[in-house]
């Protein structure tokens, strides 16, 4: 570990001060405002930061024993756990709806990814209290509600960020020769189906989980559905109920759209101009007591 250590920590002492002479320099008389000790503090203190980090990543390079491992760990754990002890003890710069209910409790409430409340880009927390205002302090070992805000707003953008990844990839993909799976979910002739989110199952529930997860994954395709038409424009809404009883019926529907039938009752469809592939997104449950999934389709087949 010293061999990571001590070059780390050099390293970090030198970039530090490079940013700090760079920063004094650019900003001129403005950058006025730190005195020597807490510059100095501050060199110091980053070199720390980023060989306790190198050391951090290291260990878990070893014990995972996997270089995805560790950064889908340290990715996260960077982005969102520094957010969150950033923020602790500041007043507030922003202005988030605060609520208070019984006892004062709160509770996040996800929206759409990518979705916002009032014109600064704050979350909103679910609750009865008036909108405005900075939350207060949390009790001891417990997230301020605009902690909890930041956490929600960065899940959010990463899993959006994901899903839109995948899509960009099924638009540049070939297709499979044969129907099967692929490494993203299902594909065949023509078309590709990615499972973007998969839920758990309800065989024990008694129909209240099932509803919320329901509502949750209908709430993350409209979310997706709306940067998706941020470049596509507004998506058409196809329903597969009459293509189902077509199918049933005998007719030859042509895949993807006669097995989506079965298990999507609607689609946000668009048609893509760059490749002229179409685009889908779809929640789907096989039955009541199996695992809800948001689907993405990308398919050269035109709806029937």
């Amino acid at each position: 570990m010293t061999a990571i250590a001590v070059p780390v920590l050099a390293v970090g002492w030198v970039t530090a001060f490079a940013a700090l002479v760079a920063a004094r320099v650019g900003m001129g008389s403005a950058a006025t405002g730190l005195t020597v000790g807490e510059q100095v503090r501050g060199v110091v203190g980053c070199g720390i930061c980023l060989m306790l980090m190198a050391l951090f990543a290291a260990g878990l390079a070893v014990l995972l024993r996997s270089g995805v491992g560790t950064l889908s760990i340290m990715i996260p754990f960077i982005l969102i756990v520094s957010f969150v002890i950033r923020t602790r003890g500041r007043r507030c710069d922003r202005r988030p709806a605060r609520q208070g209910g019984a006892g004062g409790s709160v509770r996040v409430v996800r929206r759409p990814p990518g979705a916002v409340d009032g014109p600064r880009g704050d979350r909103a927390l679910d609750g009865h209290g008036a909108r405005g205002g900075c939350p207060e302090p949390a009790a001891s070992g417990r997230l301020t509600p605009r902690q909890l805000s930041v956490v929600g707003a960065l899940l959010d953008h990463m899993d959006i960020a994901q899903y839109l990844a995948t899509i960009d990839l099924l638009c540049t993909r070939g297709f499979p020769a044969e129907h099967g799976r692929t490494d993203a979910g299902t594909g065949g002739p023509g078309y590709l189906v990615a499972e973007l989110a998969t839920s758990g199952d309800f065989w024990e529930d008694d129909g209240t989980e099932r509803e919320e997860t329901e509502a949750q994954y209908e709430c993350d395709r409209d979310g997706l559905s709306e940067r998706l038409a941020e470049r596509w424009g507004r998506p058409q809404v196809f329903s597969l109920a009459s293509v189902f009883v077509r199918a049933q019926s005998g007719e030859d529907i042509p895949e993807p759209w006669a097995s989506l039938s079965s298990h999507v009752p609607d689609l946000h469809l668009w048609k893509t101009p760059e490749s002229g592939r179409w685009v889908a997104l779809g929640v789907s449950q096989w039955d009541k007591e199996l695992p809800f999934q948001l689907l993405a389709v990308v398919t050269e087949t035109d709806p029937p």
